[in-house]
């Protein structure tokens, strides 16, 4: 075992993450800094352009965009608990509140648009014939069979009772297709990844979409006998 190289993946990939949490935390403070003094009622693309800026800068360092994003919106939904006593004089609750509600009715107004967009794409990336696969399905089975457990497993110590239909709420959408994408193309197996992503989404939307019908089921005849 090369420890001299594992090491130094690990400060690889520690000083990555820590350089990517720092840069995200400085960018959203003075982001939200600007967005806030901003005057005028056309923000729609300003706020779209906020958000192709932070994933460019990611790119631009090679650090992960998605974190930098997520982690500006959580920022943003988290104002009052992340905001410092010495930012305070400069960040004000009532203007970064208006900006939350308006990147919340672009997120509303854009998300089918963006969901249809990438399930576009994913399906013209996938070939029909890996679904024939008996490893694709071994692997679609043995990964939605270990999630399912787990999830029962951590809701059984958390919550005790009334874990269900939430055992089975575990929809596998539009990040996984982000991060499916995000595979180097040296890292892919040709047609596996695109079919065991394929029927892990299905499998989920569907498990998914029936215990949701099951548990509504239960309830109304709960209320017709009582």
């Amino acid at each position: 075992m090369n420890v001299e190289g594992v090491s130094r993946l690990s400060f690889t990939v520690g000083g990555n993450i820590l350089m990517t949490l720092s840069i995200s935390a400085i960018l959203s403070y003075v982001l939200l800094y600007i967005i806030q003094n901003i005057k005028g009622d056309a923000k729609f693309f300003l706020f779209l352009a906020v958000l192709i800026l932070l994933y460019s800068i990611g790119k631009m360092f090679h650090l992960s965009s998605l974190i930098i994003i997520l982690l500006f919106g959580l920022l943003l939904r988290n104002h009052k608990v992340l905001l410092f006593k010495k930012l305070e004089d400069w960040l004000y609750d009532d203007k970064i509140d208006e900006v939350y509600r308006e990147f919340r009715l672009i997120t509303v107004e854009t998300s089918f648009l963006v969901r249809t967009f990438f399930f576009v794409v994913f399906g013209m990336t996938l070939p029909l014939a890996t679904l024939i696969s008996w490893r694709v399905w071994i692997i679609s089975v043995t990964f939605l069979a270990v999630a399912y457990m787990l999830r029962f497993l951590l809701f059984a110590i958390v919550e005790r009772k009334d874990i269900f239909p939430q055992v089975f709420i575990a929809p596998r959408g539009l990040i996984s297709i982000l991060l499916f994408f995000a595979i180097p193309e040296s890292l892919k197996n040709a047609g596996i990844e695109s079919g065991v992503l394929f029927m892990v989404i299905i499998a989920t939307s569907i498990i998914m979409a029936m215990s949701l019908i099951t548990n509504s089921r239960k309830k109304i005849i709960i209320k017709g006998k009582s």
